[in-house]
C-alpha cells in the first residue's frame, strides 16, 4: 500500500513528492510509538489474539482507503485510514516476531529470525509485483472506457497518452478521466489488501493454538 499510495497522491490529488512523503508520516510514527506496548501485551496475553485482531484492524484501514473521498481534505480522506492501518500493523508486527521466535528452541533463534525477515522481504517484493499487474490492468481498462466515453475510438491515441503521462494531469474531462482511472486502480489494490489482511486474521485465530514448536533444547 505504501508503494502505490504516493502514485495516487501525486498524480491523482496533485500532491508534490515532498507533500506525499509527509502525508505518510503518521504511519511510521504510530508504529514507532506503540510497537513496544504491542510487544508487551503479546508477552502478557499471548500472540493469538493480537495476530487475529491486528490484521482485521488493518483490513478496516485498507477498506477506508478504498472509500471514494478524493475531493475531501487530507484530515478526512487520508489521515484516519492511515492511522487505522498503522494501528493494525502495530498490533500485528511485534507479536508476529514473538510468535516466530517462541516457536523454536534457543539454538534455532538466529535461524528463525533470518527466516522471518527473509519471508517478509520476499513477500513484500512479490506483493508489489503482483499488485502492479492489478493496478495496471484496472487503470488501463478504466482509461479506455473513459476515452470511449469522450468520443474517441480505436484505443488510446498517442496524444491522449502523452497528455495523461504528464504530471499534474491536464484540466478538463480528460484529466478527470485520468484521476478517476487512477483512483479506481488504487481502490482495487486496497481491496485486495483488505481481503488478504482479513484472511490472515482468520487463519491466525484458527491455527495459532495448534502450531508446533521446533528445535527445543531437550530434543
Amino acid at each position: 500500500m505504501l508503494f502505490f499510495l504516493p502514485f495516487e497522491l501525486i498524480r491523482g490529488r496533485d500532491y508534490s513528492a515532498t507533500a506525499a512523503g509527509a502525508a505518510l508520516l503518521p504511519f511510521p510514527a504510530v508504529m514507532g510509538l506503540l510497537s513496544g506496548r504491542a510487544g508487551a501485551l503479546a508477552d502478557r496475553y499471548g500472540t493469538r489474539l493480537p495476530l487475529t485482531v491486528g490484521p482485521l484492524v488493518a483490513a478496516l484501514g485498507f477498506l477506508l482507503l478504498a472509500v471514494p473521498l478524493r475531493g475531501a481534505s487530507y484530515w478526512v480522506s487520508l489521515l484516519p485510514p492511515l492511522l487505522v492501518l498503522a494501528l493494525g500493523m502495530t498490533i500485528t508486527v511485534a507479536p508476529l516476531t514473538t510468535a516466530v521466535m517462541s516457536a523454536v528452541g534457543s539454538d534455532y533463534a538466529g535461524t528463525a529470525s533470518g527466516v522471518n525477515n527473509a519471508v517478509a522481504r520476499v513477500a513484500g517484493v512479490l506483493a508489489i509485483a503482483t499488485l502492479s499487474l492489478v493496478f495496471i490492468a484496472m487503470y488501463d481498462g478504466a482509461l479506455r472506457e473513459a476515452v470511449v466515453g469522450l468520443g474517441a475510438s480505436g484505443g488510446l491515441p498517442a496524444e491522449l497518452l502523452d497528455a495523461l503521462s504528464g504530471s499534474p494531469l491536464p484540466a478538463g474531462p480528460l484529466g478527470e478521466a485520468g484521476r478517476a482511472a487512477l483512483f479506481g486502480a488504487f481502490q482495487a489494490v486496497a481491496l485486495v489488501g483488505m481481503g488478504c489482511a482479513a484472511v490472515s486474521g482468520m487463519v491466525a485465530w484458527r491455527m495459532m493454538r495448534s502450531l508446533p514448536s521446533f528445535g527445543s533444547n531437550d530434543g
